[in-house]
Parts: C-alpha cells; structure tokens; sequence
C-alpha cells in the first residue's frame, strides 16, 4: 500500500511540474534544507547572518515554514560574475562557486497565513564570494505572514540592480 501512494505521489507531482502547477525549484529547495540538516546532525536553525557557508545559508533561507504560515520558495535565480558581466548560472551549479567569483542569487518568496488567507510575496538577493554568504536582502516571515526584513549591505565589482526588473528588494 504505501509503495502504491509513493509511485502515484510521485507521478501527480511529475504531472503537476509539468503543468506548470507545482515548481520543481520549490520541491527542490525544501531539500536543500533537509539535506543539510541531515548532513550535519544536531545543526539547529539560526538567524541568517554574513559569513556563513552557502549551503547552510541556502539551508536556512529554504527552511520549511511552521506554524500558522505556509512558506514556499517560488523562485531561483542564481548569477556569477564574470568579468564585467553578471552570467545566469544553471541550477544545478548552485553551491559550487569557485574561489574568488562573486554570486548573487535571487529568490523570490511566498507566505500565506493559514487563518486569515493573507498571501504576501517578497523579493531577496543574497551576495556570496568565496561560498560565504557576505551580503543580503532578505524578508524573515513571522506569525501570520508578518515581516521583518534582514539587511546586510555589501559591496560587489559590477552593480546588480538590473537582475531585479521589479525593483531591488529593501
């Protein structure tokens, strides 16, 4: 039986990405986290703060809401700098950076609150060189999809204000 409800969850879900239903990035973060986590046994979560590695700060900015919020990441982009270019990087890339390349990545990020339906969606950008996390822009959500947003400034070689066609997030 449970063999059965494995086999067709996993075909609903094929089903629906392809439908453009469900986003395969949003499967794919909520395992950023949990990989991390079980990689690193005892690691508890804590607020996100510059200097950390990318992936455990890749594990705390995908982190599974809890509570009376339903938080999904919606969104992925992720941006090397190369030369004087900012160049998208494929997915599949994103916690490889080589030493000295400058990475933005951009994610967008969904909150509804389960008792009163308000559904609030924020913009984030988080600097990366080295694999440290140097920088960022990012909206914490609390109960009921309230926010507090994080910000550490940082300085980067190229602007990147182009990445955000809606506007660099605050």
């Amino acid at each position: 039986m449970r063999q059965t409800f494995i086999v067709t969850h996993a075909i609903w879900v094929v089903v629906l990405a392809f439908a453009g239903l469900l986003s395969i990035e949003a499967l794919a973060s909520e395992d950023l986290y949990r990989d991390y986590k079980k990689a690193n046994p005892g690691w508890e979560p804590k607020p996100l703060t510059a200097g950390l590695e990318i992936n455990e700060a890749l594990a705390l900015i995908y982190r599974p809401s809890s509570g009376r919020a339903r938080l999904r990441a919606t969104t992925m982009k992720i941006y090397d700098l190369v030369g004087e270019e900012w160049v998208e990087v494929k997915p599949e890339k994103l916690s490889i950076v080589a030493d000295g390349v400058e990475r933005i990545i951009t994610v967008k990020r969904r909150c509804r609150s389960r008792s009163s339906g308000i559904e609030v969606t924020t913009s984030n950008y988080y600097h990366f060189v080295d694999n440290l996390l140097m920088g960022f822009a990012h909206a914490e959500f609390g109960k009921d999809c309230s926010i507090r947003n994080m910000i550490k400034p940082s300085y980067t070689r190229k602007s990147f204000e182009h990445l955000f066609p809606e506007g660099v997030p605050l």
